[in-house]
């Protein structure tokens, strides 16, 4: 019947070492000596000896060398010996052939590894500390001596692994080994903390989380741990150990140089977003500049440009700082503001900008008999600014007012939108025109159009007064009238 591997472990306080008793001596005179299977590499000067090589008989330079964390002992049958260890030319002549050999003793990273012809010519000679795990360990071929403190064990009182248990989950209810430790450290913090809902991997976990935390010294510290910490980790768990260390931003964390680096940085940031004011403006000008280029750059859509150019045009700013920041931000109107409605009207696309958002409320706008402008909703008066630009909405209810009714003089609410230039008008020249014997109907649309006709009988209209519309004068060339006219006749003639 074929042999078969056996391993057993040293088990000491930070680790479990692998111990592999190899039933192939063919297996393992291949990882002692053969390039590639393990101890040995071919090296090269051509790269200074850095990487392994192929072997090449005609490289001269090439040589067999042992890695740095490996080993190997060969036992010979003539009681020779025959070692392979690192930073020491391996001799390849004197190197004894498969058959020569009768145990190898191969360590490496990953533990120890042996064969032997009689494996009762192994010894394993260990020291153990108070909590009865292994402290130190060695293993011999032939007669050996012990040391002062060393026992010797056979391979059999060896600890064998619980099989399946790969994570070594064993090593946590051992008392002195690290693992244990950590459990119970794990165990008083959840309870400290009050997280009863964790198991056994959970509280491992949430200790560890808790001390790359308590490492945390810098906000660059922070910002470089908590991200890293969602690769490793669950989420729950992180949220637990942040609450319970109390660890949420990294300001917290922020060194007295950390501060003065982010404020000369947040300040030079504020410097480069402050827009350069005209020379020509002094220190009040220029605050007022970038007030107003702060405000222009809030506008996202039409109905925004209306509400900030009436909040800039309400008096508080100068005409030329206002021409100034909306010529520096190149805002003109409120095209520019608007989505790309490719068929509509500019009007809907001005109405209605984006589709979420309900068409602003429209008002009239109208003239009392003082000829003062009102809004038709909720009859807020009405002034223009210092450039004589009438608002686009209104201070009081914020509606869009339209100006449409002064152009419709012959609408069906013309009489509510006539001025008391238009009634002293009426007055005038019916006073005229009984004086002469004459008869006339002014105050209506027609009788206002024929204003050739009137000053040819001598009946001469007074100018309006400042600040007042003359609607018939103003629009008599929009009557229907006017249009259907014949050639050579002026509107409202004979």
């Amino acid at each position: 019947m074929k042999k078969k591997d056996e391993t057993r472990y040293f088990v000491t306080s930070v680790a479990s070492v692998p111990v592999y008793k190899v039933a192939s001596k063919t297996e393992m005179y291949r990882m002692a000596t053969k390039p590639g299977w393990g101890a040995v590499e071919w090296y090269s000067a051509a790269d200074g000896y850095k990487n392994p090589v192929t072997r090449d008989r005609k490289d001269k330079t090439q040589q067999l060398c042992c890695d740095e964390d490996t080993s190997a002992s060969l036992y010979l049958k003539n009681g020779g010996y025959f070692g392979i260890f690192p930073y020491e030319e391996i001799n390849v002549k004197e190197m004894p052939k498969q058959a020569e050999v009768a145990a190898i003793i191969y360590s490496d990273s990953c533990g120890f590894s042996f064969w032997a012809e009689d494996f009762n010519q192994i010894h394993f000679f260990v020291t153990y500390d108070e909590n009865g795990l292994i402290d130190s360990y060695r293993v011999e071929y032939g007669d050996s001596p012990i040391y002062d403190g060393e026992v010797e064990v056979a391979f059999e009182d060896l600890f064998q692994q619980p099989e399946g248990d790969w994570r070594e989950t064993y090593r946590a209810e051992l008392p002195g080994t690290v693992e244990y430790q950590f459990k119970q450290e794990a165990d008083a913090l959840a309870q400290e903390a009050g997280e009863t809902w964790m198991d056994g991997e959970q509280r491992e976990q949430f200790r560890q989380v808790c001390g790359k935390i308590d490492r945390i010294k810098s906000a660059r510290d922070f910002n470089v741990t908590i991200p890293l910490l969602g690769y490793d980790y669950d989420k729950k768990i992180i949220e637990a150990a942040q609450n319970f260390k109390n660890c949420h931003t990294a300001a917290q964390y922020e060194t007295e140089r950390e501060t003065r680096e982010r404020v000369a940085q947040e300040a030079r940031e504020a410097a480069a977003d402050q827009p350069a004011a005209p020379a020509w403006m002094d220190e009040a000008k220029q605050k007022d500049f970038r007030e107003i280029c702060g405000l222009i750059d809030t506008i996202k859509s039409g109905r925004d440009f209306y509400r900030v150019m009436n909040q800039i045009n309400g008096g508080r700013y100068s005409v030329d700082v206002i021409n100034a920041a909306r010529e520096f931000k190149q805002c003109f109107n409120s095209a520019q503001y608007e989505p790309e409605a490719p068929g509509a009207a500019a009007d809907t696309v001005e109405r209605d900008a984006a589709a979420d958002v309900e068409p602003q409320p429209i008002a009239l706008a109208y003239t009392d008999d003082l000829g003062i402008v009102h809004c038709g909703e909720c009859g807020a008066e009405l002034l223009c600014n210092e450039t004589g630009d009438m608002p686009d909405v209104c201070p009081e209810c914020g509606r869009r007012l339209e100006y449409d009714s002064f152009m419709e003089p012959d609408g069906p609410d013309v009489d509510k939108y006539r001025t008391r230039a238009d009634n002293q008008q009426e007055e005038g020249t019916a006073a005229e025109a009984a004086s002469e014997g004459r008869e006339t109907a002014l105050g209506t649309p027609e009788a206002m159009a024929g204003t050739d006709a009137t000053e040819a009988a001598g009946g001469q209209q007074p100018p309006p007064q400042a600040g007042e519309i003359n609607l018939g004068k103003l629009y008599a060339g929009t009557r229907p009238e006017a249009t259907e006219q014949d050639e050579g006749k002026q509107p409202g003639g004979p």
